[in-house]
């Protein structure tokens, strides 16, 4: 009888054990599932960012092109009028400024600066456009011994952008300062501002939502630091080399 048991009780076992390996076998098929199905996702994300980012580039044109040079034109006209000093000179300097403003935008649109001149200057540039005018001084340092890939240099060109941009917005800072540098395995992005701060864990901002969004398409890793009166710090580390070919 006991005999009689103990095999009842070994084949009670087995099945046991055979379900929880069966069990553990479909927990590994869906997490190797899942983890494709988010790559996948990450790439289509990609895309259409790089997609946006060509059209933006074929906006900024038609924008440098057409409205830009209709409007340096009238500039150029009303240079030549000769009656009515005043009204002629203050039609030249509201053309001008719409002039320097089309060309703005246009960059901002897309940043040929970045293509033409690189990450560093085009950083100085978005410092200078969008912390200068808030009374935000700061500091950049680009620590990088070769140019990144066209796409890598897009990629920190448009976070660092988000960042000043709510920095402005939310930050009341006085100061900023940015550092890119590469380290092993990757590239490594630290902002660090002096400003108001604010609890991460309960801060739900448009501005912080796509920056993370898009951290996470790119396979970076996004890190940010912040409480109140603290200030804020971001820590944005991108895997791979990014070598420009």
């Amino acid at each position: 009888m006991d005999n009689n048991n103990n095999i009842k009780i070994s084949s009670d076992n087995n099945e046991l054990l055979s379900l929880l390996t069966e069990l553990r076998q479909q927990q590994a098929d869906l997490r190797k599932q899942l983890i494709g199905e988010e790559e996948q996702l990450n790439q289509i994300a990609q895309r259409l960012w790089l997609q946006q980012e060509h059209e933006r580039a074929q906006l900024s044109r038609e924008l440098h092109d057409g409205l830009g040079q209709v409007l340096t034109s009238l500039k150029t006209q009303l240079q030549h009028l000769n009656s009515n000093e005043p009204l002629r000179e203050s039609l030249i300097e509201t053309a001008t400024l719409a002039v320097d403003s089309a060309r703005d935008i246009a960059r901002m649109l897309h940043p040929t600066i970045l293509s033409d001149l690189g990450l560093s200057a085009a950083v100085s540039w978005l410092a200078r456009q969008l912390l200068e005018p808030a009374g935000i001084t700061y500091q950049v340092n680009v620590e990088l011994p070769e140019r990144l890939s066209k796409d890598l240099e897009l990629f920190v060109f448009r976070l660092l952008q988000e960042i000043c941009v709510n920095t402005v917005k939310h930050a009341h800072a006085k100061t900023m300062q940015v550092i890119i540098q590469r380290q092993a395995g990757g590239i490594q992005v630290v902002v660090a501002d002096d400003g108001i701060g604010f609890e991460v864990s309960s801060h739900s901002g448009l501005g912080l939502h796509s920056l993370a969004d898009r951290c996470r398409a790119f396979g970076a890793e996004l890190d940010m630091r912040s409480a109140p009166e603290q200030g804020t710090e971001y820590y944005i580390r991108i895997p791979g080399e990014g070598h420009s070919v």
